[in-house]
């Protein structure tokens, strides 16, 4: 059996060879129509096949996958070859164990496409503001590079070094090009010890020191209690005991988060501790999750108690995160009033400093 192997994501990626991937706005389309005719009783080979007549750009791309069948591979295995996610593929691969099959590619063609409408709307609230702050930028290069001499010439020497204003306003200025080169050599190399930091860590120590930073430490806890509880609830309800389901989700190890909760929870029954305590140790989860666990043992309902508080938390993890999007376009529009506010004091520099 062909499996996926584990692979983090890094900036280096980017440089990667992505000419036999799928483009990122045809996926939700390709699983939607793929799950459209298997469930009608195609294959996946001729559901394939009827996909390189629809989108004959893509029918290279498509083709690999369909050699990757040809070779004995699984689906799963050929899709994470044209670009699809390592978690699409072990949520495809899961669910043929599960029995839900056509309707792991229903649900994954929707979240794709959810994804796709918040890139979208994040791509439209902050078009504006940036091609504003580009021209804006540009109009500051060319007072710097032809009225700042001028303005410099009215100001006195003296002045200079006594007036804070007056110095600190002509010394960005001329050191325009440097500040915002410095700016983004120190976002670019922050973005890259982060990055590699990250990847040397162990799986749930990551998302342990993620739930640390204010800004993320709710919508990591309701990522992971979404990631636990959705999952938990398909194995069960496939009729898997939640031991069978930790011992699978060890056993084909696709997913690096399910895994390392798995094998933590895996220690702590070995140790005869409570699934509700272990996962309140584990220190990633809502504890809301543990409310819903518990419950659902004892009136023998935790599959659909799961099922329905995963979505929940899903939708509540995507309006939190609407919300922290709409606060980029205000901070960006103070970032514009800051460099308006400096062009004007600039241009009416000289007559400030002869009121003085």
């Amino acid at each position: 059996m062909a499996t996926l192997t584990k692979n983090n994501f890094t900036i280096l990626k980017l440089f990667n060879n992505r000419s036999t991937h799928l483009k990122n706005t045809l996926r939700p389309y390709f699983i939607q129509v793929i799950a459209e005719l298997t469930m009608q009783g195609f294959s996946i080979k001729q559901a394939l096949q009827f996909l390189k007549i629809l989108l004959p750009k893509q029918a290279a791309i498509i083709q690999v996958v369909l050699d990757d069948l040809q070779k004995g591979a699984t689906i799963e295995h050929g899709l994470a070859k044209i670009g699809f996610s390592q978690q699409n593929c072990a949520q495809i691969f899961f669910s043929q164990k599960q029995g839900r099959f056509n309707q792991a590619l229903f649900d994954i063609a929707k979240q794709l496409k959810t994804l796709q409408d918040y890139q979208s709307r994040l791509t439209k609230l902050m078009i504006y503001p940036m091609i504003l702050i580009l021209f804006l930028f540009c109009l500051l290069f060319g007072m710097r590079e032809f009225m700042l001499p001028q303005i410099i010439s009215f100001i006195e020497p003296k002045l200079f070094q006594t007036n804070l204003m007056v110095r600190n306003l002509i010394l960005f200025f001329t050191f325009l090009p440097q500040i915002i080169l410095g700016i983004l050599a120190f976002c670019i190399f922050l973005y890259l010890v982060s990055d590699f930091y990250l990847l040397r860590l162990e799986t749930i120590e990551r998302y342990r020191l993620l739930i640390k930073i204010p800004f993320l430490k709710k919508n990591i806890r309701h990522y992971c209690s979404y990631r636990f509880a959705k999952e938990i609830a398909y194995f069960l309800e496939g009729g898997f005991s939640i031991q069978q389901t930790l011992d699978i989700l060890i056993k084909y190890p696709l997913d690096p988060f399910l895994e390392a909760v798995a094998k933590e929870l895996q220690t702590s029954y070995l140790q005869g501790i409570p699934l509700e305590t272990a996962l309140k140790d584990l220190d990633l989860f809502n504890t809301s999750l543990v409310v819903v666990i518990y419950q659902g043992e004892i009136t023998s309902q935790t599959a659909h108690k799961c099922k329905i508080y995963a979505q929940k938390i899903f939708d509540d993890l995507l309006e939190d995160l609407s919300k922290k999007i709409h606060l980029i376009q205000p901070i960006l529009f103070i970032l514009i009033a800051s460099l308006i506010m400096a062009m004007y004091l600039i241009l009416m520099l000289p007559m400030l400093t002869m009121e003085i």
